[in-house]
């Protein structure tokens, strides 16, 4: 008997001897039991009411069977190949609410013969069945049993401690041969314990386990197994009501033998573990955590070596401290991962592995956190020969950090990086045919601390270069880049100016001699200047220009070439929001040197100029001017 400690029940005062005498057996299978109560008059302990709701549910089929490792913790087996396959799957009559009839048994002591028992021990057994076609082998069939004990050692009338159990083992004989399609184990564990009797247990245990098998053709070796385990532990020992400590976790497993011919091709697993710990017992944790982990992995032939496998993992740990309710740190890791091996020797053709990570850190304790960092890693490639020369990779890295350096509430300082990188080795020799690379930073300022930054900046590059013929003369070449700026220096949310600027080239060499045949690039640069600051600027600019060529025999003589610039200038001097003065200038040229001779046999160009006026300021152009300029000549 267990030492008298907290539980969350009472129980009404027992009417007569302290012993309840046999009575007939209600239902059931198997010998009668020696103490028997009706149904009704068992609920009325609150003890045998807490343990009808602990009532079985088993582990639910959904899904479609696996037949390669293709998605997370899939289950084999549509429903209607077996039917029905739990308690869920019953269909109650109109008239039965509950299709078990169960059969209780009910011990208890009254020492002292107050009314109040000091101990009570309840336990039922309930059978259900389906017997369509009466042949002997039932359909289906489920058997449950459960007990309980009660403690009152001061015979108050309240229970200090309450243990529960309660199993369940099922079959489904879908075509009723008496042989299982599936089967099922399950056992539930229930622990309440309140020594001070005050309806707030010092201690709460509860634990679930269960196992089903499926053996759909009935061949004596099952195609897939799965097994669940689930526990909470929350201890009170203060009983004020708040847990000091709390626990729980839950794992997941299942194998399946994808040829049915009792080995495990697959296997998978999940575990989620919880914890939260508040030892000063002021409803605020000093430390939280939480723990996930997922991994399946596939070995058709059995070698010991997966031919694909992959996993995921997360942590998360929260700490505070002083236990004021602000964390002085918060850490979250997520990591993910998956390999291939397709002739499953051992060495990996293929690989994917990311990692997230996240850090906050309040040094002052006062709810804001000074440094925010995120930072995530990614890698994948491909190695199909196993020569350790992939024949293609590819990587990503990226990192924000939020400085917040007087823990006011408003990060001064926000950056952002991003780096990435990809390369191509068709043939495996080492040497690449193809290799890119970006690159990105962003940086927002606020050192005044209000809600409108100082300063914006965002750049970006690109680079990208092929060489099919691996000789080390690229064939094609590209390349961009970005920049993005805005600076407010009082802080008012009216950029005094703000910049855009954007160029890229394009470079191609298709017979790899080191002469290009073809290149062209562009650049854009677009300014707006605000000098009085009111958020209307006073000039807006934008100009681009590009130039391109082609020589196709690659003698150093151009066979055409192609030159175009623009600009536009919007003018609001007095700064009222009004655009005053608007002028666009475009030329474009371009030259030819069909029989690449070095004299040129075509040239054109068209020079076109504009401008606009709004002199009363109504936002209607008054005056405007366009002149355009078209000529071509050809030369002999």
């Amino acid at each position: 008997e267990p030492d008298a400690q907290a539980v969350d029940a009472q129980v009404e005062p027992m009417v007569g001897d302290a012993t309840t005498t046999a009575g007939p057996a209600d239902g059931g299978a198997g010998d009668a039991p020696i103490v028997t109560e009706p149904e009704g008059e068992i609920q009325t302990y609150e003890a045998a009411s807490a343990a009808e709701r602990l009532k079985p549910a088993t582990i639910e089929d959904r899904g479609d069977p696996i037949t390669t490792i293709g998605t997370w913790f899939s289950e084999p087996a549509a429903r209607d190949a077996y039917g029905v396959a739990s308690l869920q799957d019953i269909e109650l009559s109109e008239d039965e609410e509950d299709p078990c009839n169960w059969t209780y048994e009910v011990e208890s002591t009254d020492a002292d013969e107050d009314g109040n028992p000091e101990w009570v021990h309840v336990s039922g057994f309930c059978v259900i069945e389906q017997d369509n076609n009466t042949d002997g082998n039932p359909e289906f069939r489920v058997a449950i049993a459960r007990e309980f004990q009660a403690w009152d050692n001061d015979s108050n009338g309240h229970f200090n401690v309450l243990i529960g159990k309660q199993g369940l083992k099922e079959f489904v004989d879908h075509d009723s041969d008496g042989l299982h399609e599936v089967e099922a184990q399950a056992i539930w564990d229930l622990e309440v314990r309140d020594e001070i009797e005050d309806t707030k247990p010092e201690a709460l245990r509860l634990a679930f386990y269960g196992v089903q098998t499926f053996d759909l053709n009935t061949n004596g070796t099952v195609e897939y197994e799965r097994h669940l385990r689930v526990f909470m532990n929350v201890t009170d020992a203060s009983s004020n009501g708040i847990a000091e400590e709390m626990e729980a976790a839950v794992v997941f497993g299942h194998v399946y033998d994808l040829g049915d011919d009792g080995t495990r091709e697959y296997r998978g697993i999940a575990v989620l573990h919880a914890m939260t710990v508040d030892a000063t017992d002021d409803g605020h944790n000093e430390s939280a955590s939480l723990k996930a982990l997922a991994y399946e992995e596939f070995d058709e032939n059995l070698d010991g070596y997966p031919e694909t496998a992959r996993g995921i993992t997360l942590e998360a740990e929260l700490t505070d401290a002083t236990s004021n309710g602000a964390p002085e740190q918060v850490c979250l890791e997520l990591y993910a991962g998956a390999f291939r091996d397709a002739n499953s020797n051992g060495v990996k053709d293929g690989i994917e592995a990311a990692k997230l990570e996240m850090m906050a850190t309040d040094g002052t304790d006062d709810g804001h956190f000074e440094l925010v960092q995120l930072t995530f890693v990614a890698v994948a490639g491909v190695d199909e020969n196993e020569d350790e020369n992939p024949e293609a990779a590819a990587t990503v890295f990226g990192q924000v950090n939020v400085t917040d350096a007087d823990s006011s509430g408003i990060p001064e300082l926000v950056e952002a990086t991003v780096l990435a990188g990809a390369f191509v080795d068709a043939d495996s020799d080492g040497v690449r045919e193809k290799e890119s690379l970006f690159a990105a930073r962003g940086i927002v300022e606020n050192a005044i601390e209000d809600e409108y930054p100082e300063h914006v900046l965002l750049e970006a590059v690109g680079f990208a270069r092929e060489d099919p013929n691996e000789d080390g003369v690229y064939e094609e070449r590209r390349a961009f880049g970005l920049r993005l700026e805005a600076n407010d220096t009082n802080s008012n949310g009216f950029a005094e100016t703000a910049t855009a600027g954007f160029w890229a080239g394009h470079q191609r060499d298709a017979n790899s001699d080191g002469t290009p045949e073809y290149e062209g690039a562009i650049a854009a640069r677009y300014l707006a200047t605000d000098l009085n600051d009111d958020g209307n600027p006073e000039n807006r600019t934008l100009e681009v220009m590009g130039y391109a060529y082609e020589d196709l025999d690659q003698d150093g003589t151009k066979e055409w070439e192609s030159f175009f610039a623009y600009r536009r200038t919007a003018l609001d001097e007095n700064s009222n929001g009004v655009v005053e003065l608007v002028t666009e200038d475009a030329v474009f040229l371009h030259v030819e040197d069909s029989d690449d001779d070095g004299s040129a046999d075509a040239k054109a160009w068209v020079i076109v100029k504009y401008r606009g006026e709004d002199i009363d300021e109504d936002g209607e152009i008054d005056n405007e001017d366009l002149f355009v300029w078209m000529h071509r000549e050809e030369l002999p």
